[in-house]
C-alpha cells in the first residue's frame, strides 16, 4: 500500500507567502499531498477559499494559522491546527495584530525613507498587487513584501540582501513588532478550537536544555505537539524534538513552512528536498482532539 505525505504548515499570499490559497491545494494535488494544513501569519482570512478548493479536488484541508510570541531566544512561532475561522474573539484579537503590523510596515518605511531610498508604502502595495504578493486584504503585507519592494528598486538584489542589510532585527530600519505573551497566544488558539504546535522549535537559538524547560512550561499552558518535521531542522534536532514530545506527552506534527516564491528553495510537502511527513502524524493528531472531545 502506497505512504500517503501530507504539509501541515503552509502559507499563502494572505499572509506572506506568494500564492493563493486555492493555488496552494492545486499544488498540494498536483504534489499528490494526501492532506494539507493553511497557517498564515496573524490572519485566516484565506481559510474559505482553500476550504471550497480543496472540497473541490478532493484533498483533506485543515484551516490554521500561526501567531507569534517574543523570547529572549528569538521569536517562538505557535501553530494552532483546526481552529475555528468563524471564532470572534480570534478574529478580535487578530484584528489588533494586523493593526499592529501596518503601523510597524509606517514605520519601517519612514526609517528606509531616512537612509535615503525612495519607497512609499503605496508602492509597496502596488508592488505586490502587481506581482499578485498580496492576497485578500492589506493587513497581510509585511517585511517581506517590503523586501521585495526593495529588491524591485533595485536597493538589493535578494531577500536576503534586504533582511540582512536593512529588515532584519539590529539593522538600520528594523521596528520591533506586537507580539502577545505566550500564554494568552496559546489561549488564543485553544479558545478558537485548535491543536496547538510549536513550530520548528529549533530555530531558536537556545540550548537544547532552555529549550525543554520552554516546552515543560508551554505543556502547562495547554501545548498539543512539536514540530518535530521541518524544512530547516537538521536530523540531531529533529531526534531531540521527538524525544522531548515522548518525554512530555505530546504529539508530533510536521511540515514544509512554505512560502512559494518569498522563501525560494522551500518546496511543498518536501522542503529542501529531505522531508516527508508521513499521514500517521495527521491521524495521530486527530486521536488526540477526539480524546479531548474536540471537533475534526
Amino acid at each position: 500500500m502506497a505512504l500517503n505525505f501530507i504539509d501541515l504548515h503552509t502559507h499563502s499570499n494572505c499572509s506572506d507567502g506568494s500564492d493563493s490559497p486555492s493555488e496552494l491545494i492545486k499544488k498540494a494535488k498536483k504534489s499528490k499531498l494526501s492532506a494539507i494544513a493553511l497557517t498564515d501569519h496573524d490572519t485566516i482570512a484565506g481559510i474559505p477559499e482553500a476550504k471550497t478548493k480543496s472540497q473541490e479536488l478532493n484533498i483533506e484541508f485543515i484551516p490554521g494559522c500561526e501567531l507569534a510570541t517574543e523570547w529572549e531566544f528569538g521569536e517562538i512561532h505557535i501553530l494552532g491546527l483546526w481552529v475555528k475561522h468563524d471564532d470572534k474573539n480570534l478574529i478580535n484579537e487578530l484584528k489588533e495584530l494586523q493593526n499592529a503590523r501596518y503601523q510597524r510596515n509606517i514605520q519601517i518605511i519612514k526609517k528606509l525613507q531616512s537612509l535615503n531610498i525612495k519607497i512609499e508604502y503605496d508602492y509597496v502595495k502596488e508592488i505586490c498587487n502587481k506581482d499578485k504578493l498580496q492576497g485578500i486584504n492589506e493587513s497581510s503585507l509585511g517585511r517581506p513584501h517590503i523586501a521585495h519592494a526593495l529588491i524591485e528598486l533595485k536597493e538589493v538584489e535578494n531577500n536576503k540582501e534586504a533582511f540582512t542589510k536593512y529588515l532584519a532585527k539590529n539593522a538600520p530600519a528594523y521596528v520591533s513588532r506586537r507580539l502577545f505573551p505566550l500564554k494568552k497566544t496559546i489561549e488564543i488558539l485553544k479558545n478558537a478550537g485548535g491543536t496547538v504546535v510549536w513550530a520548528h522549535p529549533m530555530l531558536t537559538s537556545a540550548p537544547n536544555e532552555l529549550i525543554e524547560q520552554k516546552v515543560k512550561e508551554m505543556t502547562n499552558y495547554g501545548l498539543d505537539a512539536l514540530e518535530v518535521y521541518h524544512s530547516e531542522h537538521s536530523s540531531e534536532g529533529t531526534r531531540f524534538c521527538v524525544e522531548l514530545a515522548k518525554n512530555y506527552n505530546l504529539d508530533i506534527s510536521g511540515g514544509s513552512d512554505y512560502h512559494g516564491e518569498l522563501k525560494p528553495g522551500v518546496k511543498l510537502g518536501s522542503g529542501r528536498g529531505g522531508l516527508r511527513v508521513a499521514e500517521f502524524v495527521l491521524e495521530k493528531l486527530k486521536e488526540r482532539r477526539k480524546r479531548q472531545g474536540l471537533m475534526i
